[in-house]
């Protein structure tokens, strides 16, 4: 019964977020003493690689099917402005999402598995839903014990846009069959778990919350040690929304330099990872610095070493996955996050640092000046709460996944 086939698009050497929770799914499963299938895309061209996490995976516990995704639509990247017709059609054509080319070749991977192992559960995650529609076959032919993971919502999703009412409809359709088709649902917040439930209320499934989390063996090696000028990091993905809550933090601070309450030498402020940084007005500004797409072991370096670390997420119901290994790594954080989100609980919670709106330019510059001051005197501004912390570690969320599965099993006709 300790096998699990686990389909993940995003699985290492391909890197980004989006690759942690699998990774270390995986990674503590096979410690205790699962078998783990992998079926995972073949790295694309354009998709950013790192596989330093590939190095934690047993190869004789952990076996991996690369397959690629047969994605339409791409030789027009070669004319002038094709990109743009490009993801035009893949909106408006491909369904659920660009990886749909991915589905047979990951579905005919899978199957093969299913049947040389009748019995053996499935664990479907998304971001894509592809991966969710290739779960959800495999339900109707082997009547498998089927685990759904979402890190974000479906079609509540605040990013997700549909080109038409049609468009939106089918995804409805699909997510409801996916809801109700599962044995066990699972999602990183309480507030997506509820959502789920009330558009599934007469699912058989079992509805649970697993958040994300942090590796401790990720973070053990890395100290604190103090720079000489303050400095602010954002880690990860900027999109235009993520980009609108931090250019006010970028306001304040050329205010609090103008006024001569932050010395200019003694500020930096650091953008790693991909982004909308086209949006940012920090043109001239000598105190910022975009390093772009890093490592998964090279960004980790970067959050330890700073004073101050920022989290900007502007849909209500999301973590992002960053947030934990800022709170592994015990490190001040500066949540630009809706009040009563659950980022900003968990901030509170673990007395990790400030919860501010963007559009409160006064709690803003008083925060930031807060940190620099705490900075000036070698004094670090907050008091974690270590046994909230500790509840968002990797290896406990494994072994809740595992009862989840052990559980549901036991008892799956």
């Amino acid at each position: 019964m300790k096998q699990l086939l686990m389909i993940a698009y995003y699985f290492p050497p391909l890197g980004g977020a989006g690759v942690q929770r699998s990774a270390k799914f995986a990674k503590y499963l096979a410690r205790m003493g699962w078998e783990i299938r992998i079926i995972a895309a073949e790295p694309a061209p354009f998709e950013p690689l790192d596989s330093s996490l590939l190095t934690e995976l047993d190869e004789t516990t952990v076996q991996i099917t690369r397959v690629p995704n047969h994605e339409p639509f791409r030789f027009w990247d070669r004319f002038p402005g094709g990109w743009r017709f490009r993801a035009l059609l893949q909106e408006w054509v491909l369904f659920p999402d660009r990886m749909s080319g991915w589905l047979k070749p990951a579905l005919d991977a899978a199957a093969q598995i299913c049947s040389t192992y009748p019995d053996i559960p499935v664990f479907t995650t998304s971001a894509p839903y592809t991966g969710h529609l290739i779960g959800l076959e495999l339900k109707r032919r082997y009547h498998c014990f089927w685990v759904a993971d979402f890190r974000d919502e479906w079609t509540q999703n605040p990013y997700l846009k549909y080109p038409s009412p049609y468009h939106l409809s089918k995804h409805c359709r699909v997510e409801h069959a996916v809801l109700n088709s599962a044995d066990v649902v699972i999602s990183v917040t309480k507030q997506i778990t509820d959502s789920f439930k009330q558009l599934a209320p007469n699912s058989p499934a079992t509805f649970a919350t697993i958040p994300n989390g942090f590796d401790p063996e990720d973070l053990k090696e890395r100290q604190y040690h103090r720079k000489p000028y303050f400095l602010i990091t954002h880690v990860g993905n900027l999109n235009q929304d993520r980009a609108k809550l931090i250019q006010p933090m970028i306001d304040v601070l050329q205010k609090l330099v103008r006024a001569g309450n932050v010395r200019e030498t003694n500020l930096k402020v650091r953008f790693i990872g991909p982004g909308s940084y086209q949006t940012l007005q920090n043109k001239g500004l000598p105190f910022v610095e975009i390093v772009g797409s890093l490592t998964h072991d090279a960004a980790l370096d970067a959050m330890a070493e700073s004073d101050l670390l920022v989290l900007a997420e502007a849909n209500p119901a999301a973590f992002t996955g960053k947030i934990f290994e800022y709170l592994g790594l015990r490190r001040p954080i500066l949540g630009v996050v809706p009040s009563e989100s659950p980022a900003a609980e968990l901030i509170r919670a673990a007395s990790a640092g400030w919860v501010v709106d963007a559009a409160n330019c006064t709690q803003l510059e008083q925060v930031l000046l807060e940190a620099y001051q705490a900075w000036l005197g070698g004094v670090v501004p907050v008091e974690h709460q270590l046994s909230v912390i500790g509840s968002y570690n990797r290896q406990v969320q494994a072994e809740q996944l595992a009862a989840y599965i052990t559980r549901g099993y036991s008892t799956h006709g």
